[in-house]
């Protein structure tokens, strides 16, 4: 008889396997960080710290020697702490209020590559100027990590940015250049045509002088005609009366009688 008949086995998905085994790995991760980010690390710190100032100065107060307290100068910083099971709205709020750049992500438990990647922003301070991700689950924030250095991609397209303003500065000057290479070729051709202008000035003006005289020689000449024509014409009146008087003489010789 076929005793296992009865029962039946799904073939193996090792895919599905995988996502269960990644998710399992991913929420176990998120927990632990969203238990660490849940504590006080600073508090603790300086519980730690105040506690060991009180041992050395009741050591110094036993031995007679004067306490040392080495400066200690706090970084205003904001409380990462309560952000944790915080509304991502709120939270948000709150760092741009506290001057931090904010950066929302949706929580993935697969993506434990990604949480590994970021693990070192988890344990950063918050403070202003730095930019949080916010990993968000149902409206919440299951946890954060605060960036560090710019991304290499970033850096590099700010470097061809900068690069490209660098051409086209280096394009716009060289266009400047060539454009006052132009103008001081025609000032170049300017020169020599003022130095002609000038000598041209000078030799109308130096017409303007001949045809002055010349003007005045005409009207002197002119002057002299009309002298000379008057006393031509008053010479040529005398003539023309002496002719006609001795006209009148030879007529009247004429018509005398004979004898």
């Amino acid at each position: 008889p076929d005793l296992f008949g009865r029962f039946t086995v799904d073939e193996f998905d090792q895919e599905q396997s995988f996502q269960g085994e990644s998710r399992l790995r991913g929420e176990q991760v998120r927990q632990g960080l969203g238990v660490l980010q849940g504590f006080d690390l600073g508090a603790l710190l300086r519980s730690f710290t105040s506690k060991s100032r009180t041992a050395a100065g009741v050591a110094t107060a036993s031995t007679g020697q004067p306490a040392f307290a080495p400066p200690f100068t706090r970084r205003a910083a904001f409380e990462g702490k309560t952000l944790i099971n915080q509304s991502t709205e709120t939270a948000e709020a709150q760092l741009k209020d506290a001057g931090v750049a904010v950066r929302r992500a949706t929580y993935d438990p697969i993506d434990t590559p990604s949480i590994v990647a970021t693990l070192p922003g988890f344990f950063r301070q918050i403070s202003a100027g730095s930019q949080v991700t916010l990993y968000e689950e149902n409206g919440q924030v299951r946890y954060y990590s605060v960036g560090g250095a710019q991304p290499a991609e970033e850096l590099r397209s700010q470097v061809d940015s900068l690069s490209r303003q660098l051409t086209n500065r280096d394009s716009e000057m060289q266009r400047l250049q060539r454009n006052v290479e132009e103008q001081r070729a025609t000032l170049n051709e300017v020169e020599p045509l003022k130095a002609r202008l000038s000598d041209t000035q000078r030799l109308l003006t130096s017409k303007d002088e001949e045809i002055g005289a010349l003007r005045k020689q005409v009207e002197s000449l002119e002057s002299k005609q009309t002298e000379l024509a008057s006393r031509r014409f008053a010479e040529l009146e005398a003539e023309l009366k002496e002719l006609r008087s001795f006209r009148e003489e030879v007529t009247k010789f004429m018509r005398r009688p004979p004898g």
